[in-house]
């Protein structure tokens, strides 16, 4: 008798732990409750089993087909109940407008870049901007303006895979580039002062962008990134170019907080760093080329972009002596003339080197600083360039195939078309400046140019040494020397 107790009570143990067993796969649901219920029923605990006499009928047998039943019933209803497994979260693709595939940053100064998924070898291009027709900023004077009654919608990104435009923003005295580059990329240099945030933001948006790929941000003076910061709230952003230079601003300080709140991070602008370089399209920038400045004005960043043979440059406020410290090749058909045409830039030999056709000169209005300096429009004249200017010409737009190039201004439009060109095939122009009363030679930058009044200024190719043997002697400020 005792032998057959014993054998019940492991037999209950058995069933117990099986019971247990199945409360743990099926997890809190109906199926899994009665198993617990059923493996606490068994165990052979005399407190346990006093509660279950009372519970359950005292015959034996009848106590098993109920315990039986119950059994049945949890397995018969548990694939309706059993917990579902969490599926694996299923990888999220966006489609972009960049060509390409680019990581996204976390930390400051680490390059910012945008992870996105292609789902082909060969990236096509998406359009996903739409432009309101009546926010399209277009210049006043061009041979397609669309009277304000019949709006024409603006352009939507992706639709430049065969050309790009840059538009010279007027944002006053102060510097903003926007570049629509192909397969629906774009890139801005600069925003101008705080004030000019809402046109350069209604300008871009007005072109149906809501994603800056590429954002440079030549030094920080305010008339350059005043009104980045609301920039970088407004737009998505991708990569992020800034020199090495601060400035003990308000603004400064809440550009870069703006930058890390929204998790980008600042790529080093400097000489030879390439922004995009693909066939047909080159945009580098070559300058700063060292460090130790006295002047924020030389850690600009100078930009220069190159499609097909159209040759752009973009000088920000960089003075002669980031001019000469230039290693890359200068040649260009339009320069964005450096620090508002002031006389501490556009040195008599860079301004021969570019051998520009145009020079652009972005320039507020009667601004309180002279610019530009008349010393410094005659320069690039005798150098053989057109000057234009977003104080007179208001926003200029540049397009181009890569062949030839048209400008677009309240002056009216100019196509030209353009011829390959060097640094070595520019021909040599004026390297001194001469006052021609005082029968002195100075370089270009010397402090005492700006005093000169026109009528005595000339600029000079020969040799110091000629201009001596004709009464010139050399300034002993700047001295000169061949």
């Amino acid at each position: 008798m005792k032998k057959r107790k014993d054998v019940l009570k492991i037999t209950k143990w058995v069933f117990s732990a099986l019971m247990f067993s199945g409360c743990l796969v099926y997890g809190f649901s109906f199926t899994g409750i009665l198993f617990a219920l059923l493996g606490i029923g068994l165990l052979p605990i005399a407190p346990v089993e006093k509660i279950v006499n009372k519970v359950l009928p005292d015959k034996k047998i009848l106590r098993g087909i109920i315990v039986a039943v119950v059994f049945i019933i949890g397995i018969a209803i548990a694939p309706n109940t059993a917990v579902p497994e969490t599926p694996s979260p299923t990888p999220s693709f966006t489609a972009t407008a960049t060509p390409f595939v680019t990581a996204t940053p976390t930390t400051i100064p680490t390059p910012a870049t945008t992870a996105t998924a292609t789902p082909t070898a060969t990236p096509t291009p998406v359009t996903t901007a739409t432009a309101t027709p009546t926010a399209t900023p277009t210049p006043v004077a061009t041979a397609t303006a669309t009277p304000k009654a019949t709006p024409t919608p603006a352009p939507t990104p992706g639709q430049q895979a065969d050309g790009i435009k840059v538009h010279y923003i007027d944002v006053g005295q102060g510097d903003s580039i926007f570049f629509e580059l192909t397969f629906g990329r774009c890139m801005l240099i600069d925003a101008g002062e705080k004030e000019y945030g809402p046109t350069v933001i209604n300008y871009i948006e007005g072109l149906g962008y809501s994603t800056i790929d590429y954002l440079v941000i030549t030094h920080p003076h305010t008339d350059h990134m005043g009104a980045m910061q609301q920039v970088v709230e407004n737009f998505d952003i991708g990569k992020i170019y800034m020199p090495q230079a601060s400035n003990n601003t308000k603004t400064f300080e809440n550009l870069l907080l703006a930058i890390q709140a929204k998790g980008e991070s600042i790529n080093a602008a400097k000489a030879g760093v390439n922004i995009l370089s693909e066939e047909g399209l080159l945009i580098e920038i070559i300058a700063p080329c060292g460090t130790g400045y006295e002047s924020l004005n030389d850690y600009s960043a100078v930009v220069k972009l190159t499609y097909g043979s159209v040759k752009f440059l973009f000088m920000g406020d960089a003075e002669t002596t980031s001019e000469k410290e230039i290693q890359a090749d200068l040649s260009c058909d339009i320069v964005k003339v450096g620090h508002h045409g002031s006389t501490t830039s556009s040195g008599a030999a860079f301004v021969n080197k570019t051998g520009a056709d145009y020079a652009i000169i972005q320039v507020g209005a009667g601004n309180s600083y002279g610019h530009p300096k008349d010393t410094i429009v005659s320069r690039w004249e005798n150098a053989g360039a057109t000057v234009l200017r977003t104080d007179l010409e208001g926003t200029i737009v540049v397009t181009t195939d890569g062949s030839q190039y048209t400008i677009t201004s309240k002056g009216g439009i100019k196509t030209q078309d353009v011829q390959e060109k060097t640094e070595d095939q520019q021909e040599p122009q004026a390297s001194w400046v001469l006052n021609t009363n005082t029968k002195k030679i100075h370089y270009s930058n010397c402090r005492h140019v700006s005093s000169i009044k026109p009528e005595n200024y000339a600029e000079s190719a020969l040799t110091i040494a000629e201009l001596e043997a004709q009464g010139y002697s050399t300034c002993g400020t700047c001295k000169p020397k061949d």
